[in-house]
């Protein structure tokens, strides 16, 4: 038995007509409350043991971004996300950003700047 996570968050049964496209405010809605219809990181038993590790660091790296740099600012020509599907789903285009350092620098909360 084999579950297919690329096509199980793609079901248009539960995610709408437009479930191949994508758009992040789709999580805006209070109505959608998905349980095992989205599996970023498996289900159950046998999810991914690194969750909360990852979830942790996620939010750990957001933090140091929005603390060290006032804007994001796309460098890639191409505006629409184009899938490629290897391991995970990725764009294909890759990643390609600038970022403007902060001009002002905030304090740490122990007055200790890991710099």
């Amino acid at each position: 038995m084999e579950l297919r996570v690329n096509i199980l968050h793609r079901d248009t049964s539960y995610w709408g007509a437009d479930a191949n496209e994508f758009r992040p405010e789709r999580w805006q809605d209070p109505n959608l409350q998905p349980k095992w219809e989205y599996l970023p990181f498996g289900g159950g038993m046998r999810n991914c043991p690194a969750h909360q590790m990852t979830v942790t660091l996620l939010a750990y790296i957001i933090t140091r971004l929005v603390r060290e740099f006032e804007a994001i600012e796309n460098r890639d020509p191409i505006l629409e996300f184009v899938d490629e599907y290897t391991f995970s789903t990725r764009s294909r285009n890759g990643v390609k950003i600038a970022l403007r350092p902060c001009r002002i620098r905030f304090p740490f909360a122990n007055g200790m700047d890991p710099k």
